[in-house]
């Protein structure tokens, strides 16, 4: 009988869970060398960027968008404002800032154009909860409050948005804040077009408000 030569192609061969863990990895140790270029949480924390990036996957967002907008600190994913806004954009909500001072800032949420609840954080707020005397406060009070001011309307009026989301970072001063957005009209806010895609999120490369 005539040997038949068999053949093997490396295409069809399954990938193993533990193979996939391996070149994800590698992958993440490669990405945790990348210095300046990555949020100082994720520097040389490949473990970080394997966790960062699964998170990403499960919400469907890219990885490099949830790399500078979110973090995690005691295991839980802090999620700064403008993610905040994005993920709310992307379940149907409109959030947006009506007032954006150095004592005060409103946030209001909608639904198909209807209002379901505006929020108000201001300083006095802050120096009650011992906040405003921080550093992040004192060099960034309009940001603080937007962020704060976004987390408030976003956790009573659109709750599920931030479902296993994990609560203020105020006091981390390793966290940079991140550019607040111009404050919109509402009427002009309603008017605007389709939605846009959750990776079109504002990126930011330090942040100090991951609220």
């Amino acid at each position: 009988m005539t040997d038949q030569p068999i053949l093997r192609s490396r295409a069809i061969v399954p990938v193993t869970p533990r193979e996939s863990l391996d070149a994800e990895l590698l992958r993440a140790k490669a990405l945790a060398v990348a210095g300046d270029l990555l949020p100082r949480q994720y520097r040389d924390r490949p473990g970080a960027l394997l966790l960062i990036d699964q998170w990403a996957q499960a919400r469907n967002i890219d990885t490099l968008t949830a790399i500078q907008t979110v973090s995690f600190i005691d295991g839980k994913p802090i999620v700064d404002a403008t993610m905040q806004r994005a993920l709310a954009k992307r379940a149907g909500y409109r959030v947006r800032v009506v007032e954006a001072t150095d004592r005060q800032a409103t946030v209001v949420v909608t639904e198909g154009g209807e209002e379901l609840g505006r929020e108000t954080f201001t300083m006095a707020d802050a120096q009650r909860m011992g906040l405003a005397g921080k550093d992040n406060w004192k060099k960034n009070p309009r940001n603080m409050l937007v962020a704060r001011a976004t987390t408030n309307a976003i956790r009573w009026h659109a709750p599920e948005v931030l479902a296993g989301i994990g609560s203020t970072a105020d006091d981390d001063d390793d966290i940079d804040v991140e550019p607040i957005p111009a404050v919109t009209p509402i009427a002009e806010a309603e008017a605007e077009a389709e939605p846009e895609a959750i990776t079109d999120a504002d990126v930011v490369d330090d942040r100090e408000t991951l609220l």
